[in-house]
Parts: structure tokens; sequence; C-alpha cells
């Protein structure tokens, strides 16, 4: 999962990484950026991504929507163009996923913060990004590398 990464912890004051865009300056937040469709498709898809990966690690972020996830630029390498790729903010209140009475409501609330950000772009088919079952009936352990596609 991309988050910051911590550099320093000294009385209670964490110093992270700043997560930079293509012009070294702060990086926006997923709400201040305008996507093209494809664009927002593929953002969807690794976010949920991150979200499987972290619900792996027994974490559900618990307040993850637009405004927790910055838009890093990634270099590359070369002369290949650089990307653009979401970087996770704002953990403080994750939960852990098994011991949390709240945790598969939060989880829920995560995925359809993002569905709804970013299905309800202009021109984005918000029936592309809706799972067609949310009741997940888990017939084996869930894997980082897994894709959620929405059925169980």
């Amino acid at each position: 999962m991309r988050v910051p990464r911590p550099f320093n912890f000294f009385d209670g004051v964490l110093l992270m990484e700043l997560v930079t865009d293509a012009h070294g300056d702060a990086a926006p937040r997923l709400n201040d950026v305008a996507f093209t469709p494809a664009q927002a498709l593929q953002h969807h898809a690794t976010l949920i991504g991150e979200v499987v990966r972290m619900l792996c690690a027994g974490v559900v972020h618990g307040d993850l929507s637009e405004f927790n996830i910055l838009l890093a630029h990634i270099p590359g390498e070369g002369d290949q163009p650089g990307v653009d790729e979401p970087v996770i903010i704002d953990l403080p209140q994750a939960v852990d996923a098994a011991g949390n009475n709240h945790a598969q409501r939060m989880l829920l609330r995560d995925v359809g913060n993002l569905r709804d950000f970013l299905g309800n772009l202009p021109r984005v088919a918000p029936d592309r990004l809706r799972p067609r079952n949310l009741e997940p009936v888990p017939s084996r352990i869930a894997q980082p590398r897994d894709s959620a596609h929405g059925s169980f």
C-alpha cells in the first residue's frame, strides 16, 4: 500500500515524506483533480486493490474518501513519462478488521465512498463501479493480489 514514508518520530511528532505532484509541489487530494473516465476507472481499480491489501493485513482504513487520498507523481525511467498514483493518508483511525465490531460497516463505507466519488464523475458509468453483492460470503481467505470484482 502506498502511504507517505515516515522519517522520524520524536516527542509525539511524526515527520513524514512530502508527497508531491509533477512540479514538486504538494500533491493534490483526489477531490481536487479532474479525471477522464478511463483515469477514474483505473484509480478505482487501484484503490480497491489497496483496500483488499489492507484487509488482508487485518486493517480497515475507516475514513477512506477522496479527501484522504493524494495523487502523487511517480517519475518515469529514462524517456518514459511519469504516472500519477494514489497515496492513502490519514490512517490514525484505522481499525483491526477482526477485532472491531464496526469493521464491516466501516469497510463498506470506505468502498462506497470510492464508488460514489469516482462513479459519479461525468461520463463514468456508475454501474461499472457498483458491486453486484455487498454481503460477502467468503469461501476462502482473500489474498493481497486478488482482484476485487464485486461478486462473491
